[in-house]
Order: structure tokens, then sequence, then C-alpha cells
């Protein structure tokens, strides 16, 4: 950085135009001729002074924790909570919406791009903290932790966040969504591992022939390099194999996120940690159900016992929030009094489509047969009793019970009883 810049750093008052202008230019010239250097510490902040002037504050890592949670990757962390702005007492809304286009247009120009995620991620916060402390950035080891729960609880939305939060920390980073969908069809793994080097690496019009050599050339181009890969929705062992088999394939302080419906998967993966994604609780449903349904936080006054039976109903499950919600937006009570009704004959289609995904996913008819007798007879039953009677019937039900828990399509609770997720 030259003489000129470390003067408009130091406080120099300039015009807005030049200030942005210099040092989105200075700072993208810099990056963009040296493809391996890290952005993250890297953006000027221009901040409004009462003189309707601006002052560029210090470089930063992260967009300073005033910002608001609508764009995740500003959220502030431990480490950069002290880089706040310099040179401002406040910092207004107005402020923040002119910073976020800043870093959105240099982020624009280097091609990195952030994830979209749920326009009301309620909840989040606290869940993304777990996920930080089970990913310990900053350590040298590479690390590999796993995200399990039950479709629509919210898995995908919560790594597409924490992703959001860390990625500029790296060199590279990817994040392959849906991989059992792409891994089932044709050339699925080979395509998915060309899409992992073109965007950890740029290589485009990657041609990779077969899995093995996909495998060997992964290992080749990422053994040295600190990369982000988030592997979402995973459902058998060899696709983590194909993608991302050994640690020892990226370079040291790499962080690999894992999602699936399916706990006993990642026990065969070793994962470092394992992560439940669990459901809202009620002020958290109502909450996100309102923003759909009404587009505030919480339900119109004579709604208010109606939207608590909805929220009852759809059990902490994000994606029946969000579609139920959205659904009897705009509807009148006598709608709403004949939607409830409907729905507790028969369940919504587009919830019952992805929750179904999981029962498809079960092994055999006699793995499903057993689901559906515990769903229909024995939830709320002591477990051992239900072994019994299920093993007299000629059902293997300790390996079934246990498979059907590990894909979170049932639970037992403390009293040893069968529960649904």
């Amino acid at each position: 950085m030259d003489s000129s810049s470390l003067k408009v750093l130091a406080g120099d008052r300039i015009s807005p135009t030049i200030a942005l202008k210099r040092c989105i230019d200075e700072e993208i010239a810099k990056l963009t001729s040296d493809e391996s250097s890290a952005i993250d510490a890297r953006l000027f902040v221009p901040c409004y002074s009462n003189k309707q002037e601006y002052v560029l504050g210090p470089i930063f890592r992260e967009a300073p924790a005033q910002l608001p949670a609508l764009y995740p990757p500003c959220s502030v962390t431990p480490e950069t909570s002290s880089m706040l702005l310099s040179g401002t007492s406040s910092f207004e809304w107005h402020e923040a919406k002119f910073i976020r286009k800043i870093v959105r247009e240099v982020l624009c120009k280097l091609k990195y791009a952030i994830l979209n995620v749920a326009v009301h991620p309620v909840g989040i916060d606290s869940r993304v903290e777990h996920i930080n402390l089970m990913l310990s950035i900053g350590s040298d080891d590479i690390r590999m932790i796993g995200i399990y729960g039950l479709g629509g609880i919210g898995k995908t939305t919560l790594a597409k966040v924490v992703y959001n939060h860390i990625f500029l920390q790296f060199e590279g980073s990817c994040f392959l969504a849906n991989v059992s969908e792409f891994a089932g069809q044709f050339n699925g793994l080979v395509q998915l591992q060309e899409q992992l080097l073109f965007e950890l690496l740029g290589i485009k019009n990657l041609k990779i022939g077969s899995v093995d050599r996909g495998m060997n050339l992964i290992k080749e181009r990422l053994h040295s390099k600190r990369v982000l890969i988030v592997l979402d929705d995973l459902d058998q062992l060899n696709q983590l194999n194909s993608l991302a088999g050994n640690r020892d394939w990226f370079g040291p302080q790499s962080r690999i996120i894992i999602t699936t419906r399916d706990q006993h998967l990642l026990k065969e993966l070793k994962v470092h940690e394992r992560y439940m994604a669990e459901e809202l609780n009620h002020t958290e449903s109502l909450q996100l159900f309102s923003w759909h349904a009404f587009r505030k936080t919480n339900p119109l006054e004579n709604y208010t016992d109606i939207a608590n039976d909805i929220v009852r109903y759809a059990g902490g499950l994000p994606l029946a929030l969000e579609v139920l919600g959205s659904y009897l937006s705009g509807r009148n009570m006598i709608e709403w009094i004949s939607a409830l009704d409907k729905l507790q004959q028969i369940p919504h289609n587009e919830i019952q489509k992805k929750l179904r995904i999981s029962f498809d996913s079960l092994d055999d008819d006699k793995m499903k047969g057993i689901f559906l007798d515990i769903a229909c007879f024995f939830i709320g039953t002591n477990k051992d009793y239900v072994i019994t009677i299920l093993n007299g019937c000629g059902f293997c039900a300790e390996i079934e019970i246990s498979v059907l828990i590990s894909r979170c399509l049932l639970r037992i609770n403390e009293e040893n009883e069968l529960t649904n997720p």
C-alpha cells in the first residue's frame, strides 16, 4: 500500500466518490493480481461523519457487529469484536446499507458468492454459534463435522449460514448442494468432482472422465490449500470418499461440513463432531410462522389462538411453519379454521413430499412396514415391550428400530418410550 493510501487510512477527509472508487479499485487490482491471496483482511470501511464527508476506517476482516444479521458474513466473531469503525460515534442503518453495498461489489468483482438463505432465519444465531465452536476456526488440524436431522429441520439453512459467516477466512470455498440427488444421476459423482475443482481452483471446462481420476486430481491440487467444503445431503459413504475421502487431501486448517439425515453415516465417516439439528421451540416457531403468515413477528390479535394451534401442529419443523404460514397468508378466519381441520386429516402436500424422502430411503419394505406399525400403534410405548411384540411377528426389531433412530425417524425419551422425532 502506497503513502497516499496510508494518509487516507489515517483519517484524511475526502470526497465520498473518490474515497469509494480509490479504495475498491486499489484493493481489487491488488487482489486480482494474486489469485492465491486471501481477501478477508483487505476491505475498507467508509464511515459517515457529521460533516457529510467520509473517513476511511481501518482494514477489517469482517464487518462490524452493528451490521444486521440479514447479511450473514457481516456477523462479528470473537476475533473481530474489537475491530469497530473508527471516526464515528454511531452506526446508523443507512450507513450499514451503504457499507453492505461496497462489500457486495467487492465480492462480486472477485467472483465470491454469498449463498442465499432463509429470509427470516429465526433461532439461527445460537445454532450457528454452536457449529462455529465445533469448527474451531484457526486451529491447524483438518476438521470434519456433521449436521444431522429430519428432512425439513433446517440442516441446509444452518450449513449455508455457517458457510457465509466463515468462507472469507479460507483460500478457497465450495458448497455442494443436494449431493445425494446429483450423485444418483448418470456420471453424477464426476460432475460433482468437476464442480468442486472449479469452485476451489477456477479450472474451467475440466473433464475428469472417471471418479478415480477425480479423486487423484483433488488430492494433487488441494493438498496444500486451506479450503472450506460443505457437502450437503449425503446419504452414502461413497459420496464422501469421492469428494473428500481423506483429511490429508487438503491443507492445514481446512474445514469440511457434512449434512445428512443419517446419523450412523457420520459415525462411519468418523467426523470430529456431530450436531443434531433440533426443532424450533414454541416461541421461535410462532415468530417464524408469523413472519410468513402476517409479515410481522407476532400474529394478529384475533388470530392468536388458531395461530398457536397451527404452530403446535407443525411441531417446530421450520419447513412446515414456512409452508403453512405462506399458505394461510391473506386468508380470512373461516379459511384458517377449515385449513386446520383439513391438516389434521391430510398433511400439506409440500410438507409430506419433503418428509417422505426419509421414509423412501429406508432399505426395504420390511423396514418401512415396521416404521408404519410403530407410527400407528406404538408411539409412547416402552421400547423393550415394542421389541418383544415385533420380534414375535417375525421382525428383527432391535436393528430395525436402531436404524429408524439413526435416520431421525424415531426417538427414545427418558422413560425409554418410542416417540416421534
